[in-house]
């Protein structure tokens, strides 16, 4: 217990802000030893501003999109979490920054512009989970709340992303559906479709793998890590195939691989992190692989290492060794499939 002699210093508050993108709430504020009256007086010296009911920013409004997450679920009270598609934004599921705030709550908190709360009996601890320090739904509760107010399209491009960040766990999603919550009948037909595109993907995809090792093989490549993950400051990205004394990086992909929009931005978003840290990136479809070995082949020699070889020099600038298309011909033009450096093979 603080003695009442001893005034309790804004470190305290600072303390909060630094855990809680800006914010402070005034039972936060209480338990450290500040009085009503304290709080009124730096409301009114603009050192605390009030977002809600109870919850202040420190030292300006300028709040970023977790900060008004992490406001919301303040104005919540104990045991709130954010829910619904700022949850999935949270997560990184969805894009953008939702003009109002979804709070799953323990008790009745009146709505207000920019937040809107959803009373619950109670909240399993399984539902609970900690991003970037805000309370919000797990990926699983977060994901039947967003189906409950989107169409099943919607919902398919966040169980997609879900994968890609690793967040998918089949189980979980297959309990939350057991409970037949709203959302429920929306999220089971999407992880239909999305079952079946996935086991259709990695079936193409492993025999792919397969028959390009054996290429290599064949034709006396050094012989690669395969299904690595590479480390960004960015994220941790898996890649089909990796020199990492060279550097080099083959993915293996197709129609498949793209068959969203989502698919279409992951496969960006990893070529352009990894270029970054000075990978090269080049592409091989199946058509390439199996179709056209030997024109491929004459490529891939160009750079990529060999058994009892000299190392190969680079390669010449993206897009100047001509089109490459699914004949083998060579064509003019910056169109190159099979330029380095993230061009496709």
């Amino acid at each position: 217990m603080r003695p009442s002699s001893v005034a309790p210093s804004d470190e305290a508050i600072h303390a909060f802000a630094a855990r809680q993108h800006g914010l402070v709430s005034r039972r936060q504020l209480r338990d450290a030893g500040f009085s009503a009256s304290a709080v009124r007086h730096r409301v009114a010296r603009r050192r605390l501003h009030r977002i809600y009911p109870g919850v202040f920013a420190v030292g300006h409004r300028l709040l970023s999109a977790r900060g008004w997450w992490m406001a919301a679920v303040l104005a919540g009270g104990d045991g709130a979490l954010l829910s619904h598609r700022a949850a999935a934004a949270l997560w990184g599921l969805v894009d953008g920054s939702p003009a109002v705030v979804d709070v799953l709550t323990l008790r009745t908190t009146e709505s207000r512009p920019g937040l809107r709360p959803h009373r619950a009996r109670e909240i399993l601890e399984e539902d609970r989970a900690v991003v970037d320090g805000i309370p919000c739904t797990s990926v699983a509760r977060t994901l039947v709340d967003l189906a409950a107010g989107a169409d099943e399209r919607a919902v398919d491009r966040a169980l997609r992303r879900a994968e890609d960040r690793r967040l998918f766990d089949r189980f979980a999603l297959e309990g939350m559906l057991e409970r037949a919550r709203p959302g429920t009948a929306v999220l089971r037909s999407a992880m239909r479709v999305f079952a079946g595109d996935e086991a259709a993907h990695r079936r193409l995809k492993a025999e792919l793998e397969v028959r390009f090792i054996e290429l290599l093989r064949r034709h006396g490549f050094v012989l690669p890590d395969t299904n690595v993950v590479v480390r960004t400051p960015w994220r941790d990205w898996e890649v089909d195939t990796l020199w990492p004394a060279h550097r080099l990086v083959v993915e293996l992909d197709g129609w498949w691989c793209h068959r969203d929009r989502e698919s279409f931005r992951r496969d960006h978003r990893r070529a352009t992190d990894l270029r970054a840290m000075g990978y090269d990136v080049t592409r091989l479809s199946w058509d390439q692989v199996v179709e056209h070995e030997a024109a491929t082949v004459e490529r891939l020699i160009r750079f990529l290492p060999r058994i009892g070889a000299p190392a190969p020099s680079r390669p010449p600038a993206p897009g100047t060794w001509g089109s490459f298309d699914a004949t083998g011909d060579h064509g003019p033009g910056p169109g190159s499939d099979l330029g380095y450096r993230g061009q496709g093979l």
